[in-house]
């Protein structure tokens, strides 16, 4: 009996020995694929079995990084993963050796390849990263799957973890940017396909880039072709959410979803800067009123003494220096120096901007909101993807879009409707708006240049629905479309 039991544990020794000697030879293996890989060769093929993987669980939220996460990436997927699984989701991160699970892996990579990806080897291997993510999610069964640098302050997943948007056709939520994007698996696939075929050069002329990648063949197939549907689901900025963030009943505003994407965040920094300048010049009016009024009350009669006191010395070695050592003296010089200096604002650390930005709506929500009720799938589609946007939601995104390409086709809203959309939490927000009467009445004629300008474009009696593919006129010059502009911010 001992002898068989000895015989047993040293079976069961080698034989967890040898599983573990061919787990490391997997990841040995995989490590080496991704050095080639880096090195602009073909990677190696890294067995991993579909049924572990695949599901119909639409609760999952999904993102891609190509090469897996490397320590580069820890702090941004952090921010990522926090956001999603606060709000009730199951955060997964997606890699190419997902995608090699799919039969079509090796015949589409091909066909990538050939296409004019980028003119530097790492801008073709990101296009092409662009491209393989939809077979990644194809091979896991579809669902929901959003940018890296997209985070989420109050969306929740489906109630019942089994819906998806427009039955599973592959839709964009964010115009043709795949900001985030849904599908099942079939129509995944479809687009993942749908990049193979399409003519690079038709491409490249209807959307003047001058490479191809995902987010231009969204541009050219939600212009001409029909192959995906399109939202406009979350908004687009964040410095432009009221404070707090409710409607005119309390309740939170929804969908608070939002895309820093480098475009994205050096308009939030500049709205940022133009937020601190109308503050300063409203706290710089209220100082020179109230001293004004603080003059007009003194007594003339006020003697020497006292105004000797008002400046009393806290600094003793100021008097030796020749300095004013005067309390006002000693704060002015103290704000100086912990002042940022005015410059071009540092919009490189995206983890820091999505923990900043998150972490401030959440907080807003939580403490001054209502938070956003429903019960069962339809109120849950109707309150965060609803197929017509809300007019608050509307006014937003329509606010963003018509500031960035005014003439294009999806800025398709006068100055009035987008006044007429804040109107919902104006009782809430006029007091603590970031927006003064003069920057509105300056907006506001703004857009109604803007109007001037569509007016050849669009007819404002017949307005097309915002999931219809949209003719481009060839109006709007190369470098003012939303698509140049993207990819221009994003070089």
């Amino acid at each position: 009996g001992r002898r068989a039991f000895v015989s047993l544990l040293i079976a069961a020794l080698v034989s967890c020995g040898f599983a573990v000697g061919q787990n490391a030879q997997d990841i040995s293996a995989f490590v080496k694929a991704r050095d080639w890989t880096a090195a602009g060769e073909t990677s190696r093929t890294f067995d991993l079995r579909g049924d572990d993987f695949f599901t119909v669980d639409r609760c999952v939220m999904y993102t891609y990084y190509g090469k897996g996460l490397e320590v580069k990436d820890a702090l941004q997927a952090d921010a990522w993963k926090t956001s999603w699984k606060n709000a009730g989701w199951k955060p997964v991160v997606l890699d190419e050796r997902h995608a090699q699970i799919h039969p079509r892996y090796a015949a589409l990579k091909r066909a990538y390849q050939s296409l004019p990806l980028g003119n530097t080897p790492s801008k073709r291997l990101e296009a092409e990263s662009s491209l393989l993510r939809y077979l990644a999610l194809a091979a896991v069964g579809g669902g929901y799957m959003t940018e890296p640098d997209v985070f989420n302050v109050n969306v929740p997943p489906p109630p019942k973890c089994d819906w998806v948007p427009n039955g599973g056709q592959f839709t964009t939520h964010d115009v043709f940017i795949p900001a985030m994007v849904t599908c099942d698996a079939a129509s995944c696939l479809h687009v993942a396909e749908a990049f193979a075929t399409a003519p690079p050069k038709d491409v490249k002329h209807a959307t003047g880039a001058a490479y191809v990648s995902d987010v231009v063949f969204f541009s050219y197939f939600y212009q001409y072709d029909g192959v995906i549907k399109t939202r406009k689901s979350g908004f687009n900025d964040p410095t432009k959410v009221r404070d707090p963030p409710c409607d005119a009943n309390g309740r939170e505003v929804t969908p608070l979803m939002f895309h820093a994407s480098p475009m994205a965040r050096a308009r939030w920094a500049a709205q940022d800067e133009a937020n601190v300048g109308e503050n300063e010049a409203l706290i710089n009016k209220a100082a020179t009123a109230e001293s004004t009024n603080a003059k007009a009350k003194r007594s003339k009669t006020q003697t020497s003494a006292s105004k000797k006191q008002k400046r009393a010395i806290v600094d003793p070695y100021a008097v030796r220096e020749g300095r004013d050592g005067s309390v006002d003296s000693m704060t002015a010089a103290f704000h100086a120096m912990h002042t940022n200096k005015v410059g071009t604002p540092d919009t490189s650390d995206v983890a820091q901007i999505m923990h900043d930005r998150y972490s401030a709506l959440r907080a807003a929500t939580m403490e001054k909101c209502d938070p956003a009720t429903f019960d069962g799938t339809r109120e849950y589609v109707e309150t965060f993807f609803p197929e017509k946007p809300t007019p608050l939601q509307r006014a937003y995104n329509q606010e963003y879009l018509c500031d960035v390409s005014a003439a294009e086709t999806f800025c398709d809203a006068s100055a009035e409707e987008i006044e007429a959309g804040f109107e919902g939490i104006r009782a809430k927000g006029d007091t603590k708006s970031r927006k003064s009467g003069e920057s509105k009445t300056k907006k506001r004629t703004s857009r109604e240049d803007a109007d001037a300008k569509r007016s050849a474009a669009t007819s404002a009696s017949k307005k097309p629905e915002a999931s219809m593919p949209r003719v481009h006129t060839g109006k709007v010059a190369k470098s003012d479309r939303l698509l140049i502009r993207y990819i221009d911010a994003g070089a």
